[in-house]
């Protein structure tokens, strides 16, 4: 009972037998623990009181560490008297990257950035393997042979945490050279496509900032505002001080040159539902909040409904060309549903559906929705607020401007390729945690095989 179990559990738990026939399997085969191929060690907490900056060096958070290659478009930065402090914390290229702390534990990416970036104490680095090894341990964490390791030495409920130590004794299997190096290729590949997308959706911004320059509504702003009562009158009935700002009077002034139109008279307007904490299960339909919504993808949830015990749920399934946009705690975030799938949002998801696309086509849509253009009356809408709110009567009347129709067709063209290659960096990253597997369980050649087989079809 008591083989390999260096921190001396007894609980059941610990012993399932789904967890003993897994790690069974691994030691079947010849491997080493992680702390003698590999580097483990932790990232650091910012110091009480020490916040974020508007630029210096990138700090990398738990929620950053997505099964995937670290993007650091929209991580923090802190201020570079702040990194000399946590310079001993830093992370640099082809650094794998664990959560250890939280619901997110086990989430796993690679860091292939060329400069570096500070480390959150809620995740673990591996770094320092031996020649192509850090993308087979990365392909390895992916797998389920390195999920129920980590599954199995996590503790705790309110907070679960998986120690270091826990970590330092994975064992990983010993693979054979040729093996690490066609799994590297892959890996290689797979961050070359995300990069690819990346830029292409960079340019789909560059073409609408030449149509719409933005650039200005937030630079140079001077702090007060002078309002006459008598001209202020609007349908909202405002009157403090934050709606009159002058970005917001740069921005009107500025969809005055366009022929605009308001959401309301571009789409239909679907809500969701909140059917209470009582409801949610462990398994059934995936139940998508606002912390699962992202402008490039929908993350996979922690919790699932019973289509069974709601009513008309299967209506509430996400679409094609749907477009899901937040309207509450981070507001704004819009992204675009790739495929029919079986989920649902909450009821702080609107969905929306566009009337005719003949008209405005939804990546460009939804591109100006993730934008300054709407994100500045997102922020005028809803100021003020402890929890940000943005009300679906606010929303309903935000003002798009609508391009000429080639223009969008650009701009569509360059996100669809964009999430098409991110499609398929992930199925190579599927390829390389499934050939681990296969590695495990049969042997060597036969993971080639899979991966020769289908790496030939992308």
């Amino acid at each position: 009972m008591l083989n390999d179990n260096e921190t001396k559990r007894i609980d059941s738990e610990y012993f399932k037998k789904g967890y003993l026939q897994i790690i069974k399997k691994i030691h079947s085969i010849p491997g080493e623990y992680l702390e003698r191929i590999s580097t483990v060690s932790g990232g650091k907490r910012l110091p009480l009181g020490e916040g974020f900056s508007d630029s210096g060096v990138k700090y990398i958070r738990a929620e950053d560490v997505k099964n995937s290659f670290i993007d650091i478009s929209n991580v923090p930065s802190i201020s570079m008297d702040l990194h000399e402090k946590l310079k001993r914390y830093i992370t640099k290229y082809n650094d794998i990257l664990l959560t250890n702390v939280g619901n997110s534990i086990g989430d796993v990416a690679l860091y292939r950035n060329k400069n570096v970036s500070n480390l959150t104490e809620n995740c673990v680095k591996i770094c320092n393997s031996k020649k192509n090894m850090q993308e087979t341990i990365f392909a390895f964490f992916l797998s389920n042979y390195g999920n129920i390791q980590i599954e199995r030495e996590t503790v705790g409920t309110a907070q679960p945490k998986l120690s270091l130590e826990r970590i330092r004794k994975f064992f990983i299997p010993k693979f054979n050279e040729r093996f690490e190096e066609r799994i590297k290729m892959i890996i290689d590949k797979a961050n070359e496509d995300i990069e690819l997308s990346k830029k292409l959706y960079i340019e789909a911004e560059r073409i609408l900032l030449d149509e719409i320059n933005t650039k200005d509504m937030k630079e140079n702003i001077i702090n007060y505002t002078i309002k006459n009562f008598d001209t202020i009158h609007n349908e909202k009935f405002r009157v403090d001080a934050e709606y009159y700002q002058e970005k917001y009077d740069r921005l009107n002034n500025l969809l005055l040159n366009y022929k605009c139109k308001k959401i309301k008279d571009l789409v239909k307007v679907k809500k969701s539902i909140e059917p209470g904490s009582n409801m949610y299960k462990e398994k059934g339909i995936p139940f998508l909040r606002v912390s699962n919504l992202f402008v490039d993808k929908i993350t996979k949830p922690e919790i699932f409904l019973d289509e069974d015990q709601i009513n008309g749920l299967d209506k509430l399934f996400l679409k094609k060309d749907i477009i899901l946009l937040s309207k509450d705690g981070s507001v704004g975030i819009a992204y675009k549903v790739q495929n029919d799938e079986k989920a649902v949002t909450s009821g702080a998801i609107l969905h929306l559906s566009i009337k005719n696309k003949d008209e405005i086509l939804p990546e460009y849509l939804t591109l100006v929705l993730n934008s300054d253009i709407v994100k500045l009356q997102a922020e005028r809408d809803s100021n003020g607020a402890i929890i940000q709110h943005w009300k679906s009567s606010e929303i309903e009347d935000v003002i798009i401007p609508i391009l000429d129709y080639e223009v969008q067709k650009k701009i569509s063209n360059n996100i669809n390729q964009s999430f098409e290659l991110k499609k398929k960096s992930n199925k190579l990253l599927e390829y390389t945690k499934k050939a681990v597997e296969i590695f495990i369980e049969q042997n060597e050649k036969k993971a080639l095989e899979y991966l020769e087989t289908n790496i030939g079809k992308e």
